[in-house]
């Protein structure tokens, strides 16, 4: 995947049939972009801007594959600090949902983490909630409809 400007932090997966494949792009409009490989890696149509990435979506982001569509989750600052979204991809790329912001804490969460189960995804982060105590891990669950 080629970029006018600079690209970083991929996360992809194979959902049986091609590649889905998540950045951060810089170019304009700057943000999440996604896009569809085949098995040898060629490109499967145009990139889809996902989400605004500047200064939103600067941090780890994480794709997953449902079975019917894919579950994305990411660092956004969105807010002043950094917080944990999600949303839902059709299997051209296509949005499903709008942003659902999964942690709630008044510091800052960071590095999710997202998977599968059959019916619901998981998602878990790090999170200075408790600020000085340290980091914990917190974990929550997403049903799908």
């Amino acid at each position: 995947v080629q970029s006018s400007s600079f690209a970083a932090s991929p996360s992809l997966v194979w959902n049986g049939n091609e590649y889905g494949l998540t950045w951060v792009d810089y170019r304009n409009p700057p943000g999440l972009y996604f896009t569809r490989l085949d098995a040898q890696g060629n490109k499967l149509g145009a990139d889809i801007h996902v989400t605004v990435a500047f200064p939103a979506c600067f941090g780890t982001r994480m794709l997953a594959w449902s079975g019917d569509f894919y579950g994305l989750v990411w660092e956004d600052i969105r807010g002043g600090d950094y917080d944990v979204y999600f949303t839902r991809l059709g299997v051209d790329g296509a949005r499903l949902d709008a942003d659902l912001q999964v942690s709630g804490a008044l510091l800052d969460a960071h590095c999710p983490t997202l998977t599968w189960s059959g019916d619901h995804f998981g998602i878990a982060w790090s999170d200075d909630r408790h600020g000085a105590q340290g980091a914990e891990i917190y974990f929550a669950r997403v049903g799908c409809p």
